[in-house]
């Protein structure tokens, strides 16, 4: 009697690290960029992306300048789903 399939062996933790980390690598160097410089309308957000160099250090207070004109809050950002119109029947 014997197994009927056989034993897998699972490479060490480090070593699937590695591979995680050297399939990551060349995902980052090779496959983004010709994917980039392939697609049309990748091409234009990367013409339209804006690199900011030194932002200005976040502030938890309201009155505090941005570089932007409008300010949406959090609660305005995500909308609402309509209400249901209420009815008198569930009395």
């Amino acid at each position: 009697m014997g197994r009927t399939e056989p034993t897998i062996n699972i490479q060490p933790q480090a070593w699937r690290k590695e591979a995680r980390a050297k399939a990551a690598k060349a995902t980052a160097s090779r496959t983004i960029p010709a994917l980039l410089s392939s697609d049309r309308r990748a091409r234009r957000g990367v013409d339209a992306a804006e690199l900011i160099v030194d932002p200005p250090a976040a502030s938890s207070s309201p009155s505090a300048t941005s570089s932007h004109s409008t300010k949406t809050k959090a609660k305005d950002a995500i909308p609402k789903p309509p209400q249901r119109p209420r009815t008198s029947a569930s009395k």
